[in-house]
């Protein structure tokens, strides 16, 4: 089965309803950058084909196959985001199947030259944008880059795979996704991230997170964090505001007490319905941290003798310690995916922030939402949504 993407025709406008379609662009292994990126006629590089998305509702689709970096090397990026959206209108780039399209950033380097580009996408200044569906791989420093003023994104079902694993000596954190102060309106929905960070180059190496982020209005939901050694699964940072982390499966160690850390002061976090498998002592780790308005309830943690190890500002209810969430498969190939007996089952609160889960299955089944990224025996959607569902 193929998924048909309609292109935009001439319509009839009748005043007020008259509402601006857009363009559906095609991207290629097998295409030309002088073609004009329709279906039958696909361009080849993705950077060309975000170049023709610059209206409204334009949507870029990727068929399968593995892209390279198109000979950028660091401090540079393959594709910079130059045109914005508009609420109810973003511009969409999408794997055409889900985990199928692999932007590989090229870095093969293992010493402290990287030979491959910074980051795939550079968000700039760019505003309602979704990116969905890709594998994101073999960056030089981050997975998707966002320092300026990026606002209204959504990244979603996309994996987040062997990011800076080379030599590092500078301190400068590398990440999944980095977001600052600057930036707001962010949702991660469905995503994996894992084997992000440097393989030395410091007498200590906790710098480098799946997410680290300064940023307000931000919903983490769905998403499945593991292998993530050198830092945190998610950094809170200094002057976050309104968070949601809902529904995210966090496994294995990181490089310090817990896979969530909280640093410097924060405002209204919620915490809830996650799975914490395995942290060294805790789930949430805090430094420096000042909280108000946060609450953690209705997690499970399996591994660890507490939720947090303080829990002074944040206010603690609901969260089961020591239960196996039983996942079908905690070795390679990993499947976090809950068994039907698992206690995760009916253990969530509803959120109506999170309709659906990891594999964008329909929540809740049974009498409420399952804790984790997993809502088993949901029913399926269109199969664009559930393909290549475990986080390899």
């Amino acid at each position: 089965m193929i998924l048909k993407l309609i292109l935009a025709t001439s319509i009839p406008c009748f005043g007020a309803l008259c509402i601006a379609q857009g363009t559906t662009f095609y991207v290629a292994t097998t295409g030309n950058d002088s073609n004009p990126g329709t279906a039958t006629a696909p361009v080849r590089h993705l950077s060309t084909g975000v170049a023709m998305a610059q209206r409204p509702g334009d949507m870029v689709v990727v068929m399968n196959g593995t892209y390279d970096n198109e000979g950028v090397v660091a401090p540079n990026y393959v594709v910079t985001l130059n045109y914005s959206g508009t609420s109810g209108q973003p511009i969409t780039i999408k794997a055409q199947n889900r985990g199928k399209a692999i932007l590989d950033s090229g870095n093969t380097s293992t010493g402290t030259t990287c030979n491959g580009a910074s980051a795939y996408f550079n968000l700039y200044n760019a505003s309602f944008i979704i990116i969905q569906g890709f594998v994101i791989q073999h960056a030089c420093d981050h997975g998707i880059e966002s320092n300026n003023s990026a606002h209204d994104v959504t990244i979603r079902w996309n994996t987040f795979r062997y990011i800076a694993n080379h030599l590092i000596t500078d301190q400068d954190g590398r990440t999944g996704i980095y977001l600052n102060s600057s930036e707001y309106n962010f949702t991660f929905d469905g995503n994996s991230f894992h084997d992000i960070g440097r393989t030395g180059g410091l007498s200590y190496n906790d710098l480098d997170h799946g997410i680290y982020a300064h940023s307000q209005n931000v919903t983490i939901i769905n998403n499945i964090f593991y292998n993530l050694r050198k830092g945190w699964a998610i950094q809170q940072a200094a002057g976050a505001a309104n968070w949601l982390i809902a529904n995210n499966t966090f496994a294995f160690p990181s490089a310090g007490n817990g896979q969530i850390m909280l640093w410097d002061n924060a405002t209204n976090l919620t915490i809830r319905n996650n799975i914490f498998y395995n942290p060294v002592s805790y789930a949430i780790e805090r430094y420096t941290s000042s909280v108000s308005g946060c609450t953690v309830d209705h997690n499970m943690v399996y591994g660890a003798s507490s939720v947090m190890g303080d829990s002074t500002g944040c206010r603690l209810s609901s969260n089961p310690i020591g239960i196996n969430p039983m996942f079908v498969n905690i070795t390679t190939p990993y499947n976090f995916n809950i068994q039907s007996a698992s206690p995760a089952v009916n253990e969530g609160v509803y959120l109506s922030a999170v309709p659906d889960d990891y594999t964008g299955r329909t929540r809740p089944v049974g009498s409420t939402t399952d804790a984790g990224a997993y809502e088993p025996g949901a029913a399926a959607l269109p199969f664009y949504r559930t393909q290549a569902v475990n986080p390899e």
